[in-house]
């Protein structure tokens, strides 16, 4: 979430920021257990930003036991749904490159959306027959 809506230069400084501040090439849910969103914030990241990642990692400090790649589809939407900041593009995104499901399409994002317009796959602003094609031999959209 760190990298949404920002360059990736700029992402990629955020993010040298953060693991600096906590001398730590891996980041988990313990580093922000005492840290407000303020303090999360000073780290170079935008209000909302702080507060998703203050609240994603509040689901696993009050849920320890939470393995969110043993859910299945509706209980890991539900349950990342919940996280104030995390939308069903950010579920999708998760679910391809912290679970690996490849049987995943985010028909909204606008990278795939503009590679398949290119592709003459679908026409601009347009949802298309593509997607029901996609839904009707078993592959999960999110429209």
């Amino acid at each position: 979430m760190i990298s949404q809506f920002i360059s990736t230069k700029a992402a990629n400084s955020i993010f040298k920021n953060i693991r600096n501040s906590f001398n730590s090439e891996c980041l988990n849910e313990n580093h922000f257990k005492n840290k407000s969103v303020n303090e999360i914030k000073k780290l170079g990241l935008s209000k909302n930003k702080a507060r998703t990642i203050k609240d994603l990692s509040n689901l696993f400090l009050d849920e320890s036991n939470v393995d969110l790649s043993k859910m299945n589809d509706e209980e890991l939407k539900e349950k990342l749904l919940s996280v104030f900041g995390i939308g069903p593009w950010s579920v999708n995104m998760f679910e391809i490159f912290c679970i690996g499901n490849l049987n995943v399409f985010s028909s909204k994002d606008a990278g795939l959306r503009l590679a398949m317009n290119n592709l003459k796959m679908i026409k601009p602003n347009s949802v298309g027959n593509f997607m029901t094609n996609m839904q009707k031999n078993g592959h999960h959209i999110n429209q």
